[in-house]
């Protein structure tokens, strides 16, 4: 995982800092049919099982594009995740198709220093096949 520690504009309490995070998920979900508020819902294995890390920013239309053709639907109802997994508390439920977990991407996460949350935003940067 690649880290790179950003400077952010002023706070109250003096300059801040924001990491970014570079790593890689594996898409388990699209959360809508509408090509302008599509994102992928993204998983990291944990404990032996996929889990939930993550929903991505709204897609481009060349990264929608990039993924579609290799996203395969896992054939299960659409299924809900806590607002939480989107990176903001009380955020209402994810709501996503769930795919075959056979696609990873490399993302780019930005998070506050100062913030020990889970709130970050998710940039998709490309794919491959998961292994």
């Amino acid at each position: 995982m690649f880290v790179q520690v950003l400077p952010t504009a002023l706070t109250p309490l003096g300059r801040a800092l924001r990491q970014r995070h570079t790593t890689e998920a594996v898409i388990i979900g699209v959360t809508d049919t509408t090509p302008v508020a599509q994102a992928l819902v993204l998983g990291r294995p944990t404990g032996g099982r996929m889990r939930a890390v993550g929903v991505s920013l709204p897609l481009t239309q060349q990264v929608r594009l990039a993924v579609a053709s290799l996203l395969h639907a896992s054939g299960e109802e659409m299924r809900e995740l806590p607002g939480t997994v989107g990176g903001l508390p009380g955020a209402a439920p994810v709501r996503f198709w769930p795919v075959k977990p056979e696609v990873m991407v490399e993302i780019e996460v930005d998070q506050p220093s100062w913030s020990s949350a889970t709130i970050a935003t998710v940039r998709v940067f490309g794919g491959g096949a998961a292994t």
